[in-house]
């Protein structure tokens, strides 16, 4: 069997990594004390103050168990690959590699999280696309582009709350605005700002 030695104690520096930037340590600290406030009878004679816990517990425990996940899948594909390599045998090969592309990708994904340190970054996001200058060909890339950010909030977990599309005159959308509700939303999406371009030949002007 292949020696991927190198490979998991990547992985493993990578999860280390982690514990830090998702600050792992504090929150272990953080989620007795929030669950304490969670549960008090009176929490919601502030509805305010309860949604900040109970949004403040959720992300503290949703980072502790992806965390925990992590390492426990990492722990695995290691005991794996070790005995393999003790036994010779090869036949676990492909498992132990599914298990290592599939950490690599995750954790590609957390990652992101390091560079979420804007003030807003953790909240949801307010998108509008306006389809400016250029007739139906702007119009129908308007709707493109909606279509794509819709799937790409779908696929990545998020709700989202279409609030107002105006069709078009020939095609597509003349302008849309929509709500990313979740963790992150915001932080994700706040690049995506100025003016998205296509260029083609037009389909509406075809002699």
């Amino acid at each position: 069997m292949r020696d991927y030695s190198d490979e998991l104690a990547d992985l493993r520096r990578r999860i280390d990594e982690a514990r830090v930037y998702l600050r792992i340590e504090e929150l272990l600290l953080a989620r007795p004390q929030l669950e304490t406030e969670a549960s008090r009878p009176d929490l919601w004679d502030d509805p305010d103050l309860a949604r900040k816990i109970n949004g403040e517990l959720s992300a503290c425990t949703e980072d502790l168990e992806l965390f925990d996940q992590l390492s426990s899948r990492l722990e695995d594909a290691e005991t794996l690959h070790e005995l393999g390599r003790e036994e010779h045998d090869e036949s676990v090969e492909a498992e132990v590699e599914e298990s290592m592309a599939a950490l690599v990708s995750d954790l590609g994904e957390l990652e992101l999280r390091a560079l979420f340190t804007g003030e807003y970054d953790d909240t949801n996001a307010i998108c509008e696309i306006q389809s400016g200058e250029g007739g139906a060909d702007a119009q129908d890339w308007a709707n493109m582009l909606l279509r794509m950010f819709l799937r790409w909030a779908e696929k990545r977990g998020f709700d989202v709350e279409l609030e107002e599309v105006s069709a078009g005159n020939e095609a597509g959308i003349s302008s849309a605005t929509f709500l990313v509700n979740g963790r992150h939303a915001y932080g994700r999406l706040r690049s995506e700002h100025g003016v998205h371009r296509l260029v083609r030949i037009s389909p509406f002007n075809a002699q």
